[in-house]
């Protein structure tokens, strides 16, 4: 099976969960390919050229860089102005940054939905945003034979907003792409990682931490880890002046955000709307407590799984009290810790990004068969 892969979002300053996902993606396609299936994947890569060398995407697969800045690109495949490969069994979009199909021998086309965050906090996305997104979901629903999604909650906003119920898949995204290390003074804060951008809540969580800290154990400081987003659009969600004990550490690589996991205490992931939540399912599978809004990722149980309890401290994202009774019960209450730490770990499992390969490879599969019927 030939997949075409377009990752034009590797080529952002700041990937954010989509690059994880990408990344996630191809690895569990090649770990799914050993011994190889009688469908395995031919992965290979649509993008505009590197900033950088050698090209980050040529670790992943083959790489075909079209001589057109990243920008531009985007903006000729959301007028259709430039369309889609021909070789190949399947076109998969990883974002609404995709060429339509070729109007003769169409390959077919699937589209990864991550949210429809903007249409349930318009105030917090710029109206550029909001503009680019509705183009690109309206673009989606239009030319893609199959829509993936990450949970329940987005296949339900995704019909609500006109999709066929019968082309939309749930596929919930794996936990295993981050390396295994180790921290020197494990326990030593509470982290968050998130995209610094209002959605994400953090002004609350800064708040809640504030309120708690003096009544700490320790004092651990809030580490924040994560960019920017928007072009520095987002950080208005952050107070003018940050209290007493908060970081901001800004982007890192894979290898420096798994040390930082590793020597964490305690994680909070607080967003007010979320498609899904990586972080806390990292959070989790390093053993760490953890405090989260109500996000699918630690409220949507997988396929088969029946959960009695919840693998967070689950808290309403408007509510600073809330908020901050769910920090101090993670970092100083030992029975709440060890109770969430057990329900995580049986939340784990399946939530590979091979089982995420292969739910992608079954919607494949079945559009190669009616294609060939």
């Amino acid at each position: 099976m030939q997949v075409t892969m377009i990752a034009e979002q590797l080529r952002r300053a700041a990937p954010g969960g989509i690059g994880t996902y990408v990344r996630g993606l191809a690895g569990g396609l090649r770990i799914a390919s050993t011994p190889p299936p009688a469908d395995a994947v031919e992965l290979s890569f649509i993008a505009s050229p590197s900033q950088v060398r050698p090209d980050p995407l040529g670790r992943l697969g083959s790489v075909r860089a079209l001589p057109i800045p990243s920008k531009l690109l985007t903006a000729i495949w959301e007028r259709d102005r430039l369309r889609g490969p021909v070789a190949g069994d399947i076109v998969h979009a990883t974002s609404f940054a995709f060429p339509a199909p070729r109007r003769r021998r169409p390959v077919p086309l699937t589209v990864f939905v991550h949210d429809l965050a903007w249409r349930r906090m318009p105030e917090a996305y710029p109206e550029r945003g909001i503009r680019w997104h509705e183009r690109g979901l309206e673009r989606a629903i239009e030319h893609a034979d199959a829509l993936l999604v990450p949970s329940e909650l987005t296949r339900s906003d995704l019909v609500a907003a006109g999709a066929d119920a019968g082309r939309v898949h749930v596929v919930a995204e794996g936990c295993d792409h981050l390396p295994r290390t180790h921290a020197e003074g494990v326990g030593r804060y509470l982290l968050a990682v998130s995209t610094i951008e209002p959605r994400k809540n953090l002004g609350r969580l800064i708040e809640a931490y504030a309120r708690i800290r003096s009544s700490l154990p320790e004092p651990w400081p809030l580490r924040i880890v994560g960019p920017t987003g928007w072009d520095g659009h987002g950080a208005d969600g952050l107070p003018a002046t940050l209290p007493e004990g908060v970081e901001l550490i800004g982007s890192v690589t894979d290898q420096e955000l798994a040390v930082q996991y590793a020597g964490a205490r305690a994680f909070a992931y607080v967003p007010i709307v979320e498609g899904f939540g990586l972080p806390p399912l990292e959070a989790i599978r390093v053993g760490l407590s953890v405090v989260s809004t109500p996000v699918p990722s630690v409220t949507e149980p997988g396929i088969g799984q029946r959960i009695s309890s919840a693998p967070a401290v689950i808290v309403d994202p408007l509510d600073v009290g809330s908020i901050a009774d769910g920090l101090f019960r993670a970092l100083a209450d030992d029975e709440t810790r060890g109770e969430i730490r057990r329900a995580g770990s049986a939340w784990l499992a399946g939530r590979s990004w091979r089982a995420a390969a292969d739910g992608h490879r079954a919607v494949w599969r079945a559009l190669m068969a009616a294609r060939e019927s």
